[in-house]
């Protein structure tokens, strides 16, 4: 058990580091002068990495194709069983067939081995199916490594380290928390700590060609304009994780809000943090990152439409197709800015080509968006997914989904959850309790409304984006790999493509059959019944309740009951005996 004087200390420190935080000039929409923190490797990273990238070099035409430059190497990946990880380690099969081993970092589970983890993942996944048709055996190349984020050193077992360390050339860390409302603690582990000892993996690594960090084209959110370059920390990783470290969660809640200060979570927070450890820590080594946008459904690899998660977009989605959405938070004029993941993945990849091959001397930075080439308005994404979900409706809905309204107000959005989603599913529990059946529609109504205003910041907001690493990236691919790992979305038509992200999220995610329509249409019949049914009911009970509440109701029932004794005498005296 710690002293008070030990607490005492370590309270000081942290007040002190809080207060220099605050200190610390930082970017914002109205002030974009900014002065670097300082750190050890601030002056190199002045002259090396924050001035923007304008425009990558092409060098010489005589440098190995994607494909070749993979072939005989291996990667080490962390986040590859996860919805970007997967598409990643997809495409690194498909199209740079000749790669050696993906050695993968996925957490022991209890009573699942490696083989059958690994088996389960990838082998039975539908994403796979074409990679399948010409390599059966695809599944011996993915090789587990046994680790947690959350442990020193990701957890990783001494032989293990040293067996990534003598074979892996290229290195991809996509493993993050992507809850917006992710705890302090936990976020600062996941995004900044745990970056900091796989940078530290690979210092060690013989052969390393290239060293990729996945970030977030919304790290600085705080600025209106997004340039490729490095910003800034907010806070200094190391100092802040002593600070909080000893606290319990709820004195980390309680100051949160001040440390966050501009930010508007902890993810792009911690994002932003990351983005800075990685190129301080890494200095000398051949650095790449990448910021995508809000990452959708595949648009064209290795088929349209594929999602195995309800995050972000695809969450929305869902929550409007089973009736639970009549309204949302947003900005019908905001540009939504959403990017294919398997455009994500082409950059990724040629990106790290590029790093190994041209060696830049300055860190890339490429911002992953669409907003720059095609643009995307809310209201016509929610457009299309009402005019979707309408045509094919998904089954155990709570009711039809009539509309998608987009407004700026708490209160409307308030007023039109609670009477259409939040009232009928505690109806309907109610209902479900009478017959023994387990309550959960409130829970999901509470749900889906703290994702619509975790999201909010990000769909009433517009940002703009420079793109000129990801324009010279496309234009340094060699010919053929120009379409085989194409980063444009001029052609993307986004009509089709939330087509199809929509049918995903139906096949994929909630498993159900594109194609049956009947059976989930009469089951929308019977729901809307039923929900018109209890509206009826309760308007005039919840009004006769008020009333009876209230003087006047009162009064005006005496006279009511006086008027029918009156006029009931007056008749009975006028009866003959």
């Amino acid at each position: 058990m710690q002293s008070e004087s030990s607490r005492d200390l370590r309270s000081h420190s942290f007040s002190s580091t809080a207060s220099s935080l605050n200190r610390t000039p930082r970017n914002s929409l109205e002030n974009e002068t900014t002065v670097l923190p300082s750190f050890s490797h601030d002056k190199y990273l002045q002259e090396q990495f924050v001035e923007p990238q304008c425009g990558l070099s092409l060098g010489p035409s005589n440098e190995p194709d994607v494909a070749s430059f993979f072939a005989g190497k291996s990667v080490f990946i962390t986040g590859a069983t996860g919805f970007v990880g997967k598409v990643l380690v997809e495409k690194l099969l498909r199209s740079c067939s000749d790669v050696d081993k993906i050695f993968i970092l996925v957490r022991p589970k209890r009573g699942v081995d490696p083989v059958t983890r690994i088996q389960k993942e990838f082998g039975n996944c539908e994403l796979f199916r074409r990679v399948q048709r010409f390599n059966p055996d695809y599944v011996r190349k993915i090789i587990p490594i046994h680790g947690d984020m959350t442990k020193a050193d990701l957890g990783i077992s001494g032989s293990d380290v040293r067996l990534i360390q003598d074979d892996v050339s290229i290195v991809f860390h996509v493993a993050a928390t992507v809850r917006f409302d992710e705890k302090l603690k936990s976020a600062l582990q996941l995004n900044v700590i745990a970056a900091k000892y796989l940078m530290k993996i690979a210092r060690g690594m013989k052969n390393l060609q290239s060293y990729q960090h996945i970030s977030t084209a919304y790290a600085h959110c705080d600025q209106s304009y997004i340039d490729e370059m490095l910003y800034p920390t907010p806070a200094n990783a190391d100092q802040l994780h002593s600070s909080i470290e000893w606290m319990t969660d709820d004195m980390v809640s309680k100051i949160t809000p001040s440390i966050l200060n501009k930010k508007p979570n902890t993810y792009t927070f911690t994002k932003a943090m990351a983005e800075h450890m990685v190129i301080t820590e890494g200095v000398g080594l051949p650095i790449n990152i990448v910021r995508p946008s809000i990452v959708g459904a595949t648009w064209k690899e290795p088929f349209p439409g594929w999602i195995d998660n309800h995050h972000g977009a695809s969450g929305l989605m869902i929550a409007y197709g089973k009736g639970m959405l009549p309204s949302v938070l947003g900005d019908v004029n905001a540009t939504f800015d959403l990017v294919p993941v398997d455009v994500v993945v082409n950059n990724m990849i040629a990106a790290a080509w590029y790093t190994a091959v041209k060696r830049p001397i300055k860190v890339p930075i490429y911002n992953c968006v669409s907003s720059t080439s095609n643009p995307l308005k809310f209201q016509p994404f929610a457009s299309t997914v009402v005019n979707y979900y309408n045509k094919s409706p998904l089954k155990m809905k709570l009711r039809k989904p009539s509309g998608l309204r987009i407004t700026k107000h708490d209160q409307i959005f308030n007023w039109s959850h609670f009477f259409h989603c939040k009232l009928p599913t505690t109806v309907f529990d109610r209902c479900l309790k009478l017959v023994g059946r387990k309550q959960r529609l409130s829970k999901m109504a509470d749900l889906v409304s703290k994702s619509v205003y975790t999201l909010k910041y990000f769909t009433c907001n517009e940002w703009q984006w420079r793109t000129d690493n990801v324009t010279s990236l496309q234009n340094a691919l060699p010919g053929k790999d120009k379409m085989a790992f194409s980063t444009e979305l001029e052609s993307l038509n986004w009509t089709s493509y939330i087509n199809d992200f929509c049918a995903g999220t139906k096949e994929y995610v909630l498993k159900e059959n594109v194609s049956e329509y009947g059976t989930h249409k009469s089951h929308v019949t019977r729901s809307n019944i039923l929900r018109r049914f209890i509206l009826a009911s309760l308007v005039p009970l919840i009004l006769w309740l008020t009333l009876k509440r209230t003087n006047f109701a009162k009064n005006l029932w005496f006279a009511v009951k006086l008027i029918v004794t009156y006029y009931t005498a007056v008749v009975y005296s006028k009866i003959p005996c």
